[in-house]
């Protein structure tokens, strides 16, 4: 099976997973807005790594490339903010 066949077959579950990504994308966002989380926080920065590497899997699927970038964009600056907030806690 080709990916083009495999993308016709699975289209509703592919769009599932592009949706799942999508509202964990924005739950970040409100959660801060709602001040339930801080932006230096554990959860807020995994959150977006997570809603990322989510969309990056649906874009590649999609051949949405510049989607990517800024899915790429966001995990790198969330990853940082998390071993930031580890190397605080261990010193």
């Amino acid at each position: 099976m080709d990916v083009n066949e495999f993308i016709k077959n699975n289209k509703l579950l592919i769009d599932l997973f592009g949706l799942i990504g999508a509202f964990l994308s924005l739950l970040p966002y409100v959660l801060l807005q709602t001040d339930k989380v801080e932006e230096d926080g554990f959860l807020y920065n995994f959150l977006n790594i997570i809603s990322s590497f989510i969309l990056i899997i649906y874009s590649i699927v999609l051949s949405a490339w510049s989607n990517i970038l800024v899915s790429i964009v966001i995990v790198i600056f969330a990853s940082k903010r998390l071993i930031n907030l580890f190397l605080r806690k261990q010193s």
